[in-house]
């Protein structure tokens, strides 16, 4: 219940931080940009669908694209699983 509670809290504060299309256009661009980011982004479709698509990518490890370094987010945090999974996953070495 926890976590779906903080998954709709960061969807929400995602959306409600203000008009996310324009922020990805910048600050010159036209009306028209900012309609083809919205299509691009999904971010004209209803609240809905982009939550359950969103939190269903999220299930399984996806969590996209970061908007500013145009990378997987997995590959941008520092710390992955994957990355820690040498030191974590072996067998202690014996002490002598």
């Amino acid at each position: 219940m926890v976590a779906v509670t903080v998954s709709i809290i960061s969807f929400a504060l995602l959306h409600l931080s203000g008009d996310l299309a324009q922020s990805l256009a910048g600050p010159s661009a036209t009306a028209a940009d900012v309609e083809q980011v919205r299509k691009a982004y999904g971010l004209d479709r209803p609240l809905v669908v982009q939550y359950a698509e969103w939190i269903a990518k999220a299930v399984r490890g996806d969590f996209g694209e970061s908007f500013f370094l145009k990378v997987p987010v997995g590959v941008s945090c520092p710390g992955r699983p994957e990355q820690m999974g040498d030191s974590t996953m072996t067998r202690p070495r014996s002490i002598r």
